[in-house]
């Protein structure tokens, strides 16, 4: 959860609010001071009859589900004592307009936890708010009653003490990177930033690198400040130098309580032992285009100018045009639209009092930040937008594949190329590259069979209406993936 110990002080001086029965919280700080908000009304219901314990707690958030395979990026929550309330509930989520891009894509969800953290009741269904036409009013989200008597692993809200010290209601989202490990019956021990040994937390399910590996599983939230690791699949990669990363990954593994202390999220495991974690800033700014990664780490120059890494943008303009740029040391590979003329050019990186600027002739590139200005083709296009949820395909297509698919739980991807299929798994720590025969034709149905690399692959790829199961985003093509007698399946769509 983004800036948690901001939401967690406006979460105490929601107090006085306790007559309606929540809370609201965005991401800008509140206060009289604060800039105009916007407000996202509606009811939360179910349709069993069942009724609500006086002391159960209902949580809905506001959340960004542009990026189909990526976490949703929060914009807003609420948490609402029901305090003998049944349903339907109302909700209000107040958020900034300037969070707000008409070219994303807006979802809101909920869940209903009792006393002790059991799951209630939870959203099993995608529904869009805001933008796309949607509605911002008057929406009535209905949960579907939670089986097995699971626990609240769903989104929370800051509990009492979150952020100042003390357990967090829920996992706070991001990337965290270990900086000091206390092991059972010893002093703490400070961990440097290289090798980094991070975790991320999302909606039940946790990842991050252990030194040359990566690794995913899932987790429970039991109560409030308890958590329970399933166990975790790993890369297997020998790490040069010392490595701790198997005494990380078991001790991640064991790990029974959290907290929330200042700056830093304590896991404890075992018999006295702690992980104690930090933001993660270069798994964040990593997200964000060149000269921003530069900006948050101090540094005046553009980061692209000593970048080890190529990395791959969309920026979207005005008129639904898109450019696609590729960022590597010293120079940027630039794609102009197809509508354009679909013209590639690298242009070299040149002096510029702020941002990242290229040129080659008449053609630049200057960016602050998520915006842009592009000079093309004697047209000038200004705040230029980075779309990140367009980059993965933007970067497919350049790399000459035909078709893109993906799917979630666990994370995959699959490229077609000419002659061969790329499989993507791990956490993007595994990449095969397998070729295929002729594929076999069957209508709109195109299966291709390949084996290789210890694997024997399967994909199907059906032209259909598919839509993402975290995102609700539609997509042209459903795809399903059979690898080593797994059957994964996702939506696609074709470069």
């Amino acid at each position: 959860m983004k800036n948690f110990g901001t939401i967690a002080s406006r979460a105490l001086a929601c107090c006085a609010l306790a007559a309606v029965g929540g809370c609201g919280s965005g991401r800008d700080g509140g206060g009289a001071a604060a800039e105009p908000q916007a407000v996202l009304t509606g009811t939360v219901t179910y349709r069993e009859r069942i009724a609500l314990p006086p002391n159960a707690r209902v949580e809905v958030r506001l959340e960004d589900v542009s990026q189909a395979d990526a976490p949703a990026d929060e914009i807003a929550a609420q948490t609402i004592a029901a305090n003998g309330k049944q349903v339907p509930i109302p909700f209000e989520l107040r958020y900034s307009p300037r969070n707000i891009d008409s070219s994303h894509r807006y979802a809101v969800r909920a869940s209903i936890t009792s006393a002790d953290g059991d799951l209630m009741f939870t959203t099993a269904m995608h529904y869009a708010v805001l933008t796309g036409g949607a509605a911002d009013k008057n929406v009535e989200i209905v949960m579907q009653r939670a089986g097995g008597g699971a626990r609240a692993g769903a989104p929370g809200a800051p509990g009492d003490g979150a952020g100042q010290g003390g357990a967090a209601a829920s996992l706070p989202g991001g990337t965290w990177r270990l900086a000091a490990i206390q092991r059972p019956g010893a002093a703490e021990q400070a961990v440097g930033a290289d090798p980094r040994y991070t975790v991320a937390f999302a909606d039940g399910r946790l990842s991050g690198l252990a030194h040359c590996n990566r690794y995913t599983g899932g987790y429970e939230q039991p109560t409030p400040g308890e958590i329970k690791v399933s166990p975790m699949a790993a890369t297997l990669m020998a790490c040069p130098g010392e490595s701790i990363d198997s005494e990380f990954l078991r001790a991640l593994g064991g790990a029974t309580r959290y907290e929330l202390r200042g700056d830093r999220l304590l896991l404890s495991y075992g018999d006295g032992g702690v992980l104690s974690f930090v933001r993660d800033e270069p798994a964040a700014a990593a997200e964000r285009p060149p000269d921003a990664v530069a900006a948050a780490a101090g540094d005046s120059r553009p980061a692209a100018a000593g970048a080890a890494e190529s990395r791959t943008f969309v920026f979207d303009c005005d008129r639904d045009l898109s450019f696609v740029v590729r960022v590597g040391p010293g120079e940027m590979g630039f794609w102009a639209p197809k509508s354009l003329g679909g013209k590639y050019l690298v242009l070299s990186l040149t002096r510029s009092a702020s941002g990242a600027r290229y040129q080659e002739g008449d053609t630049v590139f200057w960016n602050k930040g998520n915006l842009a200005t592009i000079e093309y083709a004697g047209q000038r296009y200004v705040d230029c937008k980075s779309n990140p949820s367009k980059a993965p395909w933007a970067d497919a297509a350049r790399r000459g594949a035909t078709f893109r698919a993906f799917g979630n739980e666990p994370a995959w991807s699959l490229e077609v190329f000419a002659d061969r299929l790329a499989v993507i798994t791990d956490l993007g720590a595994r990449r095969s590259e397998l070729r295929y025969s002729v594929p076999a034709v069957d209508g709109a149905k195109i299966t291709y069979r390949a084996n290789g690399d210890g694997h024997d692959v399967v994909a199907v790829v059906e032209r259909t209406v598919c839509a993402d199961s975290m995102s609700g985003e539609s997509f042209e093509a459903a795809a399903t993936l059979m690898l080593d007698r797994k059957t994964l399946r996702g939506c696609g769509r074709f470069l």
